[in-house]
C-alpha cells in the first residue's frame, strides 16, 4: 500500500478519452497549470483513448506535456489511439500499451480545392502524390 502511495504523490495522472481538438488543449494546458502550482512533480502520465482529432491540437498537447515534465512524460494506451492520438504518442517518453491498447496511422486531412465542407485523407495516395 505504501508503494501505491508514494507512486500518487511522485506522478501526476491524466486521463483524456474524446476526440482531439483545441478545447481539449485549452482544458490539459490549464490543468497542467494548474498541476504546477499545486503538486510541482516533474513526471506525468496521460492516458489517451481517442480516434484522432485536429493534428495541431496534438501536436500541441504532446508539447505541453513535453514542456511539463521534459524528463518524465509517459502515455498510457489502454485501447485506441488512432491518428493524432500518435502523433502525441511520438512526444512521449515512454510508452505503456496495454494488451487492448493500439496505436494507428497518421491521417492528416486534405481540404479539398472545389468542395465547402470536404475533405479527404493524407493516406489517398493519389490525393497525395497531388498535394505534394
Amino acid at each position: 500500500m505504501d508503494s501505491e502511495l508514494e507512486l500518487d504523490q511522485i506522478y501526476d495522472y491524466i486521463v483524456y478519452l474524446g476526440p482531439i481538438d483545441f478545447s481539449g488543449y485549452d482544458a490539459l494546458s490549464d490543468l497542467l497549470e494548474r498541476n504546477a502550482q499545486e503538486r510541482g512533480n516533474s513526471r506525468g502520465y496521460l492516458v489517451l483513448v481517442t480516434f484522432g482529432g485536429n493534428a495541431d491540437a496534438g501536436y500541441r498537447i504532446a508539447q505541453a506535456f513535453g514542456h511539463r515534465y521534459p524528463d518524465d512524460f509517459r502515455l498510457m494506451i489502454p485501447d485506441v489511439c488512432k491518428s493524432t492520438g500518435t502523433l502525441v504518442a511520438i512526444g512521449a517518453n515512454k510508452l505503456i500499451v496495454s494488451d487492448r491498447g493500439e496505436l494507428g496511422p497518421l491521417d492528416v486531412q486534405f481540404r479539398k480545392k472545389d468542395e465547402l465542407f470536404e475533405a479527404s485523407s493524407g493516406l489517398d495516395i493519389l490525393q497525395s502524390l497531388s498535394a505534394i
